[in-house]
């Protein structure tokens, strides 16, 4: 078996659906990779979208459960249970192009020690707003166009959504499962931080595609970003006895931390720029910036103060 496609899910059936449908159209011959598809707590019709699509016997599936404990967890499930010789982290909203495994497994035949990231771009079914374009794929969701160096992409651009590892280099490491579904964020860049200290390098393919079946308005992705914020303490405090590389974290992910008050100066900000007068004169990309690092900076003191990190 060469690939085992690893995908988490929680309460997204009919998209997972597609998902499924998408993977049993892949060039890619049939008898080379399993899909494992891991609930994360899921309402019973997540278990009923993927029996009813094993019943077409077109795919080979493995269906697991647990209880709601968050994806980190469930890939580490997906990892135990799995038997191909190259993990590929797929999110329950990604819907694969034809040539996916075929465009990872070119790289990893010529670099079998590497990682190897592949391009989400917005599936265009879905209907994509302004929004949606500021956050990815070169904003706070997806950063892909910050990528210099395509043999060795970086660790802060470890993306579960569409990524692959061979077996070997996973080794005995497992996703930290203090990033649990109510911090469910930095746990897949921490799990490619530790990679990336053992030398591992990522590789970026572009080929290697998959289409975001999510659509988000900027209410949405702010809940999104209380939740990244509460993980971001806890992702950084792991990292305290290495002054160097956690000075470094703190700047590169919460700069502002650096400076008091800026919850109330994000607070300030997002509530002027919301004035429709103002967004005539000034570019409404600022007002979702502010409000972005508002809601950010809210679960970022949120979790300090639980944690009193």
């Amino acid at each position: 078996m060469r690939f085992s496609v690893i995908i988490p899910t929680y309460n997204r059936a009919p998209i997972l659906a597609k998902t499924l449908q998408a993977l049993a159209s892949l060039n890619y011959p049939k008898n080379e990779f399993e899909v494992l598809v891991v609930s994360d707590g899921s309402t019973p019709d997540t278990k009923v979208a993927v029996e009813n699509f094993k019943k077409k016997e077109v795919l080979s599936i493995l269906y697991f459960e647990q209880a709601h404990q968050g994806q980190a967890q469930a890939r580490n499930l997906g990892i135990e249970k799995s038997g191909g010789e190259i993990i590929l982290f797929l999110g329950d909203d990604t819907i694969p192009d034809k040539n996916l495994l075929n465009n990872h497994d070119k790289i990893h035949r010529v670099n079998p020690s590497t990682i190897v990231l592949g391009l989400v771009q917005w599936d265009e079914a879905v209907g994509i707003n302004d929004f949606m374009r500021y956050i990815a794929p070169n904003g706070p969701q997806f950063h892909f166009g910050t990528i210099k160096n395509y043999k060795d992409a970086g660790w802060d651009h470890f993306y579960t959504s569409n990524i692959s590892l061979p077996r070997s280099v996973i080794g005995n490491l497992r996703f930290d499962t203090r990033f649990s579904h109510v911090y469910a964020a930095f746990e897949d860049i921490d799990f490619g931080l530790s990679l990336a200290r053992q030398g591992i390098k990522i590789f970026f393919s572009k080929e290697a595609l998959v289409h975001h079946h999510h659509f988000y308005t900027p209410e949405a992705f702010n809940k999104r970003m209380v939740m990244v914020g509460r993980s971001f303490p806890i992702f950084c405090d792991k990292y305290k006895k290495n002054k160097l590389l956690y000075w470094r974290l703190k700047w590169q992910y919460a700069p502002f931390d650096f400076f008091p008050g800026q919850l109330a100066l994000f607070k300030f900000l997002s509530k002027i720029l919301a004035q429709s007068n103002l967004l005539k004169k000034i570019n409404i990309r600022y007002s979702w910036y502010f409000n972005i690092c508002y809601y950010y900076a809210l679960g970022m003191a949120e979790q300090s103060k639980k944690n009193n990190l």
